[in-house]
């Protein structure tokens, strides 16, 4: 007599193809759904500044001046209110966001090739070599850069390409020293060792495999310190030292607009709004892709 058994739910076929599928990816967070349709419209906006933007930002309307929001009984020329001088509060916000952007993803890649290329030369050179690059990160660290930066512009005057580098300048030693340290762990690796005994030059060892190998954790670094380049440009903008009229940016106009908080807030209002969602959804993805990027917290 024969006797049938039930089939073992492991060696089902649904059950082996899910096994054979291995693990599931994670979903993404609609937090970082939501942070990235943000970041899409803000760059969407800067992009497309001239052809979105109703006004020019400098054109200047001195019977309409200090016009409110239209929720609080404005008119729908100008849906966030005017300025001090009739300026539309939109239009400068816009243009605002461009500039901002711009500038911080100008400073952001040259803080990164910069850091990184010492970095690459350090952990190569060692010595004392090395050890002056350390040092030199090190001193970079502990200086409050924003006062170098205050000095530099007040000394050599408001110029649009130092104020850039300046940015740029402020937070390398962050990618030399995580640059310096993947470098080292990845040629510590054997896959280095074959392809530098194949006779591989030390640039086509670094450019073709190394460099690609450390490339996610240096985004992620790059993702961390854009907000913070934002808020740099903001601040020496907001103090005056650092974009100019005729040119607007969300740090200019939150520095104009302190001077109107009591009767005309939306001035400062929006561009502190833009400022604040801006690098918060920056923040929120660049944490996000950390954690999906970085082996040692999987889980």
């Amino acid at each position: 007599m024969s006797v049938t058994s039930e089939p073992n739910a492991a060696t089902t076929p649904t059950a082996a193809r899910a096994a054979s599928d291995g693990p599931r990816r994670r979903p993404i967070p609609p937090s970082i759904l939501l942070a990235i349709a943000v970041l899409v419209a803000v760059a969407f906006i800067a992009v497309a500044a001239d052809w979105i933007a109703p006004h020019h930002y400098a054109t200047q309307d001195l019977k309409a001046r200090l016009k409110p929001p239209v929720w609080a009984g404005g008119v729908w020329a100008y849906p966030l209110g005017t300025d001090n001088l009739g300026r539309d509060v939109l239009s400068r916000l816009i243009y605002g966001m461009q500039t901002s952007l711009g500038i911080a993803l100008v400073g952001t890649a040259i803080g990164a090739s910069f850091g990184t290329t010492l970095g690459f030369i350090a952990a190569h050179m060692r010595g004392i070599i090395d050890e002056l690059l350390m040092m030199l990160v090190d001193v970079q660290a502990s200086v409050p850069y924003i006062i170098v930066a205050l000095a530099a512009l007040a000394f050599f005057g408001n110029d649009l390409t130092l104020f850039v580098i300046l940015l740029g300048l402020e937070g390398w030693e962050r990618y030399a020293r995580l640059a310096r340290g993947l470098v080292l762990s990845e040629m510590a690796k054997p896959y280095a060792a074959a392809i530098a005994g194949f006779g591989a030059t030390t640039w086509r060892l670094n450019w073709r495999h190394v460099l690609p190998n450390i490339a996610a954790g240096l985004v992620v670094q790059a993702t961390i310190y854009f907000p913070w380049v934002i808020l740099l440009e903001t601040s020496i903008s907001f103090l005056g030292l650092g974009i100019q009229p005729p040119r607007t940016s969300l740090g200019l106009m939150l520095g104009q607009g302190r001077s109107y908080l009591a009767n005309a807030a939306w001035i400062a209002v929006a561009p502190g709004m833009a400022i604040f969602v801006t690098t918060l959804a920056v923040s929120l993805v660049g944490d996000w892709l950390r954690d999906r990027l970085d082996p040692t917290l999987d889980g």
